[in-house]
């Protein structure tokens, strides 16, 4: 039987999903083991290698005429987690891909989902990961214990190729998405004076991390009727 693997990244700012009869899911306990987590030793590295990647996502995804909306955070935490079950050449791309070497990749990684998982005050962020696997493919320890450790993801086993597991999979996005929130508190009045903005042409547009300039969201408005 072919075996299937299934790395998934669950991004819930707005995400929706069908309710439906669960697939025959099974969720990996912790796999034992003493791995580190990286230390970030060249953040302008890492934050470079990772804008190069979220804009060149934006371009590849752009559709002319049509809006698009990208998650590079999303994306590249998927990526990251794949990234560390790959060798040899496959290995190399991923890491010409990001502009850094796997573990200063990883140690990006954590470090943006400890940072935005503690960001304090009135905005809240959750961020989920699970991996997914067929029931008959054993993961290599090392490999899932960086995905739990580093990228914070629950593994879980069933058959891939059923649909009730992708439903089972919308499901899991679909509770998250529930205690999901992003509040926003007015801590002063709201002005007076309204200013009117009027968007006549097409534009990019994104939400960024003002201290380290990380894109966590990109897209382009060109539908504009």
């Amino acid at each position: 039987m072919k075996k299937h693997f299934l790395p998934l990244l669950l991004c819930c700012t707005l995400l929706t999903g069908c309710a439906a009869a669960g697939a025959d899911t099974k969720q990996v306990r912790e796999i034992p083991g003493d791995v580190d987590i990286p230390q970030l030793v060249s953040a302008e590295t890492a934050e470079g290698g990772y804008a190069a990647f979220a804009a060149e996502l934006l371009r590849q995804t752009r559709s002319e005429g049509e809006n698009t909306l990208v998650s590079p955070l999303s994306v590249a935490l998927a990526l990251g987690m794949t990234a560390n079950g790959a060798a040899g050449d496959t290995l190399a791309e991923f890491q010409d891909l990001f502009g850094m070497d796997l573990d200063t990749l990883n140690a990006y990684c954590a470090k943006a989902l400890h940072d935005y998982s503690a960001l304090g005050g009135s905005t809240k962020s959750t961020v989920v990961n699970s991996l997914w696997c067929d029931p008959d493919l054993t993961l290599e320890d090392g490999f899932a214990a960086r995905c739990q450790q580093n990228y914070g993801a629950e593994l879980y086993q069933a058959d891939l190729q059923d649909r009730a597991t992708v439903q089972s999979v919308n499901e899991k996005g679909t509770e998250a998405a529930a205690v999901t929130a992003v509040v926003m508190e007015a801590s002063a009045a709201m002005p007076t004076d309204l200013i009117e903005l009027r968007f006549d042409r097409p534009f990019v547009c994104g939400i960024v991390d003002t201290e380290s300039g990380a894109p966590l969201f990109l897209g382009t408005v060109e539908a504009l009727g």
